[in-house]
């Protein structure tokens, strides 16, 4: 009898608990080490979900003093853990579930900054006492080989981060640190702490830890193993990715047109291609999402590709939130734009993710903007404003085909003041009076910016005079960056002026600049009588024609 009430008493006891006990989701635990096998001086781990980036994730979790980590995913089966620690390169995870485990194990070695070889300008930003003072410095190169660059601290503490030292050219802290900390972007900042109001900061070359390895390691635990595979398919796209960057400024600086630029990483689909065919779930479906990606950019797919990827990776897939730019242009690379679009537009009934959804409406929106059926375009302009409004990335599109919108043809310039580079002069709408000016927001890092040089130069040549001039806009970090571009790249012998604070500054804002490059014609009387595609490519001399007869 007392066993029997002892038995009751457990199974009760047990019961409890059980009921007691929440489900907590998905347990990643892991430790993660320096290039050199030690824990890193400061690093930090973060859950990215669908829709989110970086700058605004689910999660940040610094990691303990010894490399280790543990968090939660709350029972996520798509998202990215990245990895970030002073010094090293961050690390992207793409997690990919096609069953729910409750744990994941995993041992990473981060890999270290692919420093330049060498260093010829070394560039410091950091918070500076004058805030009229620009906040990107050039350091002063030593005999020695170091960088210094006196600075007068804002606070007890400087913060920086060094430019121009990496070959991706991120900007990152320095080798002179008395601390760090995260700057929200996947780097860290240096910090000093202030004896004085004057602060020398040395840079110096040899301290720097170069990378011998190509690739980060990451191990995961036995229930999990596949995605050490869809690690290294993310790996191998984002060598491809900087071989055609690489490649395509190459292109560029040979003066080359831009329509004649190939690029076509073979084995890579080719890899893809047997991965989609043979592997098991989830693996062959996340190496269809790679093609998807890289379809039409890194390498061509015949419409059977293109077919069985829409077949077998259906909207609900949670994939496409992570990218569902993609989705869009699966249909469009498949079918065409016009034809794309169309079913899209059917689709758009059955598509359950507000954020795949969303995206879909605003690309649809776009097309029918700028095909000129404003009263398709307005259909989803108020779609969008009232029910995705509060999905970051779907402001683009708001803004995009806004109605309402102040810069579009037919429409006055804004009034602006802007000094001109080089001069003593400055340039305001009134200067618009009597010649058509094409108004051009740019910068040198802006790879689109550059591809339409040869097409600015030539309509240049041609209509250049008392009826025509060319303003361009620097969205560029610093003047000499301009500078130096037209001595050794392009000449751009017309107006510039440089735009402080790039898409941030007033200008940008008044013009509605979301993105560069942005063209705007503008006739004598101050009205916009042509812009942004209209004025791109072989495109622009069509429209100049129209005007400078």
């Amino acid at each position: 009898m007392r066993r029997a009430l002892v038995s009751a008493l457990f199974l009760c006891i047990l019961f409890l608990s059980n009921c007691g006990r929440q489900d907590t989701g998905l347990v990643i635990k892991g430790r993660v080490l320096t290039e050199e096998g030690r824990p890193p001086l400061l690093a930090h781990v973060h859950l990215i979900k669908p829709g989110q980036t970086l700058r605004d994730p689910e999660k940040t979790l610094k990691l303990e003093s010894d490399g280790s980590f543990e968090i939660i995913a709350d029972s996520l089966h798509v998202f990215t853990l990245k990895i970030t620690a002073v010094n090293h390169l961050p690390l992207s995870l793409p997690v990919y579930l096609d069953s729910m485990p409750r744990e994941i194990k995993l041992k990473a070695r981060l890999k270290h900054y692919d420093y330049l070889p060498g260093f010829d300008e070394v560039e410091i930003t950091g918070n500076w006492t004058d805030s009229a003072e620009s906040r990107i410095k050039t350091m002063i190169k030593q005999e020695d080989g170091r960088f210094i660059c006196t600075v007068k601290p804002a606070k007890d503490t400087l913060t920086y981060a060094l430019m121009n030292i990496t070959k991706n050219g991120r900007s990152v802290n320095g080798t002179m640190s008395d601390a760090y900390r995260y700057d929200g972007g996947g780097d860290y900042f240096s910090l000093i702490e202030a004896q004085s109001d004057s602060l020398t900061v040395v840079f110096d070359p040899a301290l720097l830890k170069r990378s011998r390895h190509k690739t980060p390691e990451v191990r995961y635990s036995d229930n999990v193993a596949y995605l050490q595979e869809l690690l290294q398919m993310e790996l191998m796209a984002e060598k491809e990715y900087e071989n055609y960057r690489e490649m395509a400024i190459s292109h560029r600086k040979s003066g080359k047109p831009r329509e004649e630029f190939r690029y076509n990483a073979i084995s890579f689909k080719e890899y893809l291609l047997n991965t989609a065919r043979t592997a098991p779930k989830p693996l062959n479906l996340y190496a269809r999402f790679k093609l998807a990606q890289a379809g039409g950019f890194l390498f061509s797919l015949d419409s059977m590709e293109y077919e069985d990827i829409i077949n077998t990776l259906p909207n609900e897939n949670p994939l496409w939130d992570t990218d569902p730019r993609s989705f869009v242009m699966l249909y469009v690379k498949r079918y065409g734009y016009d034809k794309g679009i169309k079913k899209l537009e059917k689709n758009i009934p059955h598509i359950k993710s507000r954020i795949l959804s969303g995206q879909v409406i605003g690309n649809i929106g776009v097309y029918y903007y700028y095909t000129g059926q404003k009263e398709k375009a307005n259909k989803y302009y108020d779609l969008l404003t009232k029910q995705y409004s509060d999905i970051p990335a779907i402001q683009f599109y708001i803004k995009r085909i806004n109605p309402d919108k102040k810069i579009d043809v037919g429409k006055p310039v804004p009034p602006f003041s802007i000094p001109l580079m080089d001069s003593d002069k400055t340039f305001s709408n009134k200067d618009l009076a009597g010649k058509y000016t094409l108004i051009d927001f740019w910068a040198v890092w802006c790879g689109p910016c550059i591809g339409e040089m040869p097409k600015l130069h030539e309509a240049y040549k041609k209509f250049k005079g008392p009826r025509f001039t060319i303003l361009s806009l620097s969205f560029d970090g610093k003047e000499d960056d301009v500078r130096k571009f037209r001595k050794e790249r392009w000449p751009m012998p017309w107006l510039h002026a440089f735009v402080k604070g790039g898409f941030n500054s007033d200008l940008a804002k008044k013009f509605e600049v979301m993105g560069i490059p942005k063209p705007i014609l503008v006739d004598p009387d101050g009205t916009i009588v042509a812009k942004e595609a209209d004025l791109r490519g072989s495109q622009l001399e069509e429209t100049l024609k129209k005007y400078l007869k």
